[in-house]
């Protein structure tokens, strides 16, 4: 939201309302998995721990949302 609010064409916009709480990305992101999926969430687990290694994760918030993780 506030990368969208940072260019020219929102200069005038504000945010308003109750904010996220409970981390940079609110209360939790979640993806659904069958129980005996566990090759895919093994591989869902590898991705995400490769994307935090790398700095993925925070070049994709600060792009996106102006924050990181850190």
């Amino acid at each position: 939201m506030t990368a969208t609010l940072g260019k020219d064409d929102f200069k005038d916009y504000t945010i308003a309302g109750p904010t996220f709480k409970g981390g940079v990305f609110g209360q939790g992101i979640a993806a659904g998995l069958r129980k005996d999926d566990t090759v895919l969430k093994s591989m869902f687990d590898a991705a995400i721990d490769a994307a935090e290694s790398d700095g993925t994760i925070n070049k994709l918030a600060q792009k996106w949302i102006k924050t990181t993780l850190d």
